[in-house]
């Protein structure tokens, strides 16, 4: 995500979405005083702002939020600056990352697994700066319509050359048919291959209607980060692409003003045992 007004703008479902994971994760979990605790994927600040920074203030904790996105960072330092919070940039797979050493209590990551191509070293990489005890809370869209899109969009010829390298955008686990229960015990597996032990996992069955196309086509805009090397001619035509590609998803006609999109949201709580084998 690179655009951090637009996405907070037209992010209902995700918004719904992540209200929905944290109220049904939070109470599950076992906090304590003094913890260190990573916001990974914290977007533009207000999922952490909400749901992380009374946690922190209420066990006397600090939060570390990252952000693959300079953007996104720079509108979370502006709009949710907090003496417990502190932001960085920065991508858990790539071997500078800024916070490899550090070790934390709890990890929460909402609504970012799906962004992430190499789920199974990321889910290693999780295990590595979790604390024996620790618990890695996160969530994720299990099959949504913009991989599709990412496809449709990026061999089109005339989008091709302004996608270059969105497959690394596409995760590993997704294939165009598969289903919810397929995605979940994808990450089931790699969380216990990693060395988890899984506490709680989830499938929720989402639905949302959208009386114009502006939101759904306005979310999907802000998560493409090959948008900024569009020409500003060429925005039309990929909203209609955009358009396009949601109506053949879902057996539309092109006609249609307004349209229902479905999805399915998988909720985890993992834990790093205290002792292994």
């Amino acid at each position: 995500m690179h655009a951090p007004e637009q996405y907070e703008e037209n992010k209902s479902v995700a918004r719904r979405d992540i209200e929905e994971a944290m109220t049904d994760l939070i109470p599950r979990m076992e906090f304590k005083q003094k913890e260190v605790i990573l916001d990974y994927g914290c977007g533009a600040g207000t999922t952490g702002y909400k749901f992380f920074k009374p946690l922190a203030e209420e066990y006397d904790s600090v939060i570390h939020a990252v952000d693959i996105s300079s953007e996104m960072i720079q509108h979370a330092r502006e709009n949710f600056s907090h003496a417990r919070v502190t932001y960085t940039q920065g991508n858990i797979l790539d071997d500078d990352y800024p916070l490899k050493d550090v070790q934390f209590d709890r990890i929460f990551s909402v609504y970012v697994f799906h962004y992430m191509k190499d789920y199974k070293e990321a889910m290693r990489r999780f295990y590595k700066v979790l604390k024996p005890g620790g618990q890695f809370a996160f969530s994720l869209v299990a099959r949504t319509p913009v991989y599709n899109m990412f496809s449709a969009v990026g061999e089109d010829p005339r989008f091709k050359k302004y996608m270059q390298g969105y497959q690394e955008f596409i995760p590993q686990w997704f294939e165009e048919k598969q289903c919810a229960e397929h995605a979940k015990q994808c990450f089931v597996t790699t969380a216990e291959d990693a060395g988890f032990v899984v506490k709680y996992s989830k499938i929720s069955y989402q639905r949302d209607f959208h009386p114009s196309f502006d939101t759904i086509i306005g979310l999907f805009m802000a998560l493409n980060p090959f948008i900024k090397n569009f020409p500003k001619e060429l925005i039309g035509e990929l909203w209609a692409a955009k358009k396009s590609s949601i109506c053949q998803h879902y057996g539309q006609s092109e006609d249609s003003e307004s349209t229902e999109t479905r999805h399915e949201m998988l909720t985890f709580l993992v834990e790093r045992p205290l002792c292994t084998q």
